[in-house]
């Protein structure tokens, strides 16, 4: 599976840059359009997210930062301020307000088998959309660098609904104000098929799986952002499994050993992104049992929630940090299924650690 490609079309909706639907508009959830055998979905309410990015405040520390001179002379960043500047004149909007317009709704992103990519956009103003899809196939079509030369492109019609592809790699169509951006176009034709087909409930669809169901329950409400991972589906991908079976360094078995535990014994994964005014707060849950006692990833889970991980130590002007439950012990006892090809190099410092701690078993009585 891939990201979405960069297209002209997406480059013009960043460059200007889920909530409400403009009255007047039902657009069926994204959900409900989407397979059954979506392996990733996320959902962004991205209002609230936008409104602390585009604050003066925000915006001021941002141009304040000792860097911002020079990046601002840059080649790359007055192309993109002009274009920007273009966009504006030719929209007669400011960036700010088309900012909120089109990216203030619900952004969904779904990765499906067979490297199937979807870019949904509820935006805020369908006349607004309709004119920047304008602006974009004109650039598009006058562009000599583009595959096939400048010249007309003509859309493609399914259902009655226009299907643009500006590039190999980019299909998207409107629905009112919903934006739909594919990497291929029998993606979009899929989605348009499972629109029309809603009604008569013919069509097997993500907000009838068992799996999301659950994953969006953990999650519960509140989120800006929600994330589902279909881990029955990915784990048959050959790259993730090998990166599963391959055994870890002991770096990274101490600090990832519950988190992969958590991976190989989950069907789904659930994550949600809540904002208020101490900042950002992420939470994932997955429908794993923690690991049994005699497990080799237990060091990782205490016996009960009080146990866990501290708080953080106050530290003055704290950039970042992290706080994890660790039972060294049990990690070290465990060396043997943990890392075995890492252990035979444990000789030297175990001898070492026999010399410091004379007569004191090391997993046991030190660690």
């Amino acid at each position: 599976m891939k990201p979405i490609s960069t297209s002209l079309w997406l480059l013009s909706l960043g460059a200007l840059s889920t909530a409400a639907i403009p009255a007047g508009e039902d657009h069926p959830p994204v959900e409900s359009l989407l397979p059954a055998d979506t392996v990733i979905a996320l959902e962004i309410q991205a209002a609230p997210i936008l409104e602390r990015l585009l604050a003066d405040e925000t915006i001021g520390l941002i141009t304040g930062l000792p860097l911002y001179p020079e990046v601002s002379r840059r080649p790359d960043f007055v192309k993109l301020r002009g274009f920007v500047q273009f966009l504006e004149g030719s929209l007669g909007i400011d960036w700010k307000t088309g900012v909120r317009k089109l990216l203030g709704g619900t952004i969904t992103l779904a990765l499906g088998p067979g490297d199937s990519r979807l870019l949904v956009v509820d935006t805020r103003d369908a006349d607004l959309l309709e004119r920047l899809d304008t602006l974009s196939v004109q650039l598009a079509q006058s562009d000599p660098n583009r595959q096939g030369g400048a010249g007309s492109i003509e859309p493609q019609e399914h259902r009655g609904v226009a299907i643009w592809s500006l590039n190999p790699e980019e299909a998207h169509c409107r629905l009112g104000s919903r934006l739909v951006v594919a990497g291929r176009m029998d993606d979009i034709r899929a989605f348009i098929d499972r629109r029309a087909d809603a009604a008569s409930n013919s069509t097997s669809s993500l907000d009838r799986s068992e799996h999301f169901a659950r994953a969006m329950e953990a999650v519960g409400d509140g989120a800006v952002a929600r994330l589902f991972v279909n881990l029955d589906v990915l784990k048959q991908q050959l790259p993730v499994q090998s990166a599963l079976d391959r055994s870890m360094d002991p770096l990274a078995g101490l600090l990832l050993a519950g988190a992969t535990h958590d991976i190989r014994h989950s069907s789904w994964i659930g994550a949600g992104l809540y904002l208020d005014k101490s900042g950002l707060r992420l939470e994932v849950s997955s429908d794993a049992q923690p690991p049994r006692a005699g497990d080799p990833a237990s060091f990782s889970a205490p016996a009960s929630p009080r146990d866990g991980a501290l708080p953080f130590l106050e530290v003055p002007r704290r950039i970042a940090a992290i706080s994890l439950y660790r039972d060294l012990a049990k990690f070290y006892s465990a060396k043997e299924d943990l890392f075995p090809e890492r252990t035979s190099g444990l000789i030297f410092f175990e001898n070492m650690m026999a010399i410091f701690f004379s007569g004191r078993n090391f997993a046991e009585e030190v660690l």
